[in-house]
């Protein structure tokens, strides 16, 4: 997090880009933590100077942490509009009562904390629960893998666990409503590399997943990981780093339409791994595509992102060289296995991403974007009021 002092000479160039806009297993329990979490602190300053202030007297105890490191003090467009609360502005879980206090040290604790009626699938996919809106303070403690089963003690899923048997029925979503296929090879990469080898015979088509035998296998894949490692945030939550070991690896937050009142502070995250990216042969002469930021702010409203930090770890896309002969072995075709660091997309509005780290990582932000819009996905819905500061 930006608390270490090798941060601290780090320039912070304020960014205003005020993009317009118009307005069956078990789980644990996360452990209570202090009731005087909703106390508040200063604002976080965005000057170079004090880069790396939020969080420096934070200690390791959850209560501690409780009383320096508040929901409070966002600036920029977090701080416009009414919020579900009818309150102005973004304050997340402030004044959460000690129920809805936690220290968490595990994804199943997580989940227990964001979810009321929770019950998970082996893998760790949520098979029951829903999205507790309440006002809630959620300290995380130590480094918390996001892409773990629901044993009592989570074990790591690895891309075997996500990978469908022969006979699977996969539905997704289309423009005709919901399609069901069933998986009739067994995926692998190489088989898939080869396969749409744009040297071969499928050469530069189009990769369709509700046609093609491996695209199917491959899409069930990533479905599935996508079931256990992207996790949804609901409104009025504070996600807050105790101290300055907090990270989530190999996940992805997802701050989805619906939810508002948002802040994240003094978490480090990396490695949001895809094990399963899909070659695009139409996409800029062909290229790897992966499913998961680190967040996704994907129509959210009133939302703090604050001294965090987010990087791939050491496991670097360049460890992933490209696979094909030339012409298509370019250095911008190798395997990508993570995608951005923090987008915020799909009409996202009141957003403000304040004295983050972005390091050792191919891509940092899409402040609105497609690729392909339309009379129902065009100008108003690319935009976004966001405020960053880096």
């Amino acid at each position: 997090m930006l608390v270490r002092d090798s941060l601290t000479a780090l320039a912070v160039v304020a960014l205003l880009s005020a993009c317009g806009g118009g307005g069956g297993g078990g789980s644990s329990s996360p452990a209570p933590a202090s009731s005087s979490a909703s106390s508040s602190s200063s604002s976080v300053a965005t000057s170079s100077s004090s880069s790396s202030s939020s969080s420096s007297a934070a200690s390791s105890s959850s209560s501690s942490t409780a009383t320096v490191i508040s929901s409070l003090g966002a600036d920029g467009w977090a701080t416009v509009g009414t919020n579900n609360l009818s309150a102005t502005g973004t304050s997340g879980g402030n004044g959460a009562d000690v129920a809805h206090t936690y220290t968490v040290t595990n994804r199943n604790e997580l989940l227990a904390a964001l979810y009321t009626g929770l019950t998970m699938n082996a893998d760790g996919s949520i098979a029951t629960g829903t999205l507790d809106t309440s006002k809630k303070i959620i300290y995380v403690s130590g480094t918390i893998s996001l892409n773990t089963n629901s044993a009592s003690t989570p074990a790591e899923n690895t891309e075997s666990t996500y990978i469908c048997p022969i006979g699977t029925v996969f539905s997704y979503s289309a423009s005709a409503g919901t399609v069901s296929k069933t998986v009739a090879v067994a995926y692998t990469f190489t088989d898939y590399k080869n396969q749409y080898d744009p040297n071969g015979t499928w050469g530069t088509a189009a990769i369709d997943k509700g046609g093609d035998p491996m695209e199917v296998a491959r899409a069930c894949a990533m479905n599935k990981q996508k079931a256990v490692v992207k996790i949804k945030i609901p409104s009025n939550t504070s996600l807050i780093g105790v101290g300055s070991t907090a990270k989530f690896v190999r996940g992805n937050l997802s701050l989805a339409a619906g939810s508002d009142n948002i802040v994240i502070r003094n978490i480090a995250f990396e490695d949001s791994f895809d094990y399963f990216p899909q070659w695009d042969p139409t996409d800029s002469g062909g290229r790897w595509n992966s499913q998961y930021d680190t967040i996704s702010v994907e129509g959210a409203t009133h939302v703090w992102i604050d001294h965090c930090e987010f990087s791939d770890g050491t496991n670097h896309d360049k460890l992933y060289p490209p696979v094909f002969a030339a012409p298509y072995n370019i250095k911008e075709m190798k395997v990508q296995h993570h995608d951005g660091a923090v987008d915020v997309g799909n009409q996202s509005n009141y957003v403000t991403l304040s004295s983050n780290y972005v390091h050792d990582h191919d891509k940092t932000h899409l402040i609105g974007g497609s690729d392909s819009p339309s009379a129902t996905n065009g100008p108003s819905f690319l935009k976004s009021r966001c405020t960053t500061t880096i």
